[in-house]
């Protein structure tokens, strides 16, 4: 017989000392034990005090957090992301269960959780991800392709055998790559020369680090909102996201607070002064050979000028000069995003695994019953 799941909700703590931390750490030790699980290493892994700030509510999203334990012990925990300013029809989550704990009906019970938790916060429709390296050959093994058309990922993987009998539809699939560091100088100086020339003169770069020049600041803000909606998104229900200056650097601030750099290099329209693109580097010190690359954008309307290559070139540049320690960079990528992952590939991104984007609309009804492989 199964032993009875206890469920409750996690109360984060102030700090990592705080007498009532250890929840959130043991919380933390399982998802990093699936983690590793999963890739092997810790480049995906975030440390306790990044994932303190992360997980702490701001003004943009709230983030709740239900434990499965048994023996007072965590085996189990399932977490939903709920945006508060914009997509106040959607949530993120994911469900997990410690190895040792699987096949017995626990995932179902933090997935039946979570899912009733949304839905009394009026969401209707839930996304989530499964992590896949990229050790599998599609042409010898049976895959399942997204909605998009695009990419594809093992089709009797647990996690995704666990999403569809659960109602979650595949909508996309993204590429995870990896790019050993440093880059070669003569190759990165010859893209660099040739993305300046074809930018030509009406775009100039600025770089930052940490927080956005105030006279940039509300055409970042822009660019950021931008992001929500000149990127593929596939089938996924997103709606464009509105981003003002306070929203801006409410989100520099977490990046500091959580001890990162955050490395800008921008194109900006020398005509309107606007920025054009933009690109930003993620940089833990508590991983100090590793840097994550994060957004990259091209407006809409400047496109076709080589401007992505230029300041990712430009800012890898910049990066591999101030952090020499540097072995590799991560990034990800919409499978269908040609353009960007052309890009990536020029630069030396090579794929280490793909990432499925799952989405489900809760109207449909709740979990389906079916415990055996949970």
């Amino acid at each position: 017989m199964t032993e009875q799941l206890e469920i409750s909700s996690l109360q984060l703590p102030n700090n990592l000392t705080d007498s009532d931390a250890a929840d959130f750490l043991e919380a933390g030790l399982l998802l990093d034990q699936i983690r590793l699980e999963t890739w092997g290493n810790r480049d995906r892994i975030s440390d306790p005090e990044t994932r303190l700030v992360s997980w702490r509510q701001n003004d943009y999203s709230r983030l709740e957090v239900f434990l499965g334990k048994l023996g007072g012990k965590i085996v189990a925990l399932s977490w939903i992301s709920l945006p508060l300013h914009d997509n106040l029809h959607t949530g993120f989550m994911s469900v997990c269960v410690a190895a040792e704990h699987r096949k017995r009906g626990y995932g179902q019970l933090m997935l039946e959780t979570v899912e009733k938790y949304a839905a009394a916060q009026g969401r209707s429709v839930l996304m989530s991800s499964t992590e896949h390296p990229a050790d599998f050959d599609p042409a010898t093994i049976a895959v399942l392709e997204p909605k998009s058309g695009t990419g594809a990922i093992p089709q009797f993987d647990a996690g995704v055998r666990f999403s569809l009998r659960h109602g979650y539809q595949l909508e996309q699939v993204e590429r995870f790559s990896e790019l050993r560091l440093p880059i070669e100088g003569a190759h990165l100086e010859e893209l660099l020369r040739a993305a300046e020339a074809k930018a030509g003169t009406d775009y100039r770069l600025e770089f930052w680090q940490d927080r956005c020049p105030e006279r940039l600041a509300e055409s970042f803000a822009v660019a950021n909102s931008r992001m929500s909606t000149d990127i593929p998104s596939a089938g996924l229900a997103v709606e464009a996201e509105t981003w003002d200056i306070k929203r801006l650097r409410d989100m520099e601030q977490r990046f500091i607070e959580a001890g990162h750099r955050i490395d800008v290099c921008a194109a900006v329209h020398v005509p309107s002064g606007q920025i054009a693109a933009y690109t930003y580097f993620d940089y833990n010190q508590k991983k100090p050979q590793l840097i994550s690359q994060e957004d990259t954008l091209v407006i809409r309307e400047h496109r076709g000028k080589r401007l992505g290559m230029l300041v990712k070139a430009a800012n890898v540049r910049r990066i591999q000069e101030e952090l020499p320690q540097l072995e590799k960079a991560i990034t990800w990528n919409a499978a269908e995003n040609d353009h960007m992952l052309a890009i990536n590939i020029e630069l030396g991104f090579a794929p280490a695994g793909y990432d499925g984007e799952w989405q489900k609309d809760l109207r449909k009804g709740p979990a389906n019953e079916q415990l055996d492989s949970d």
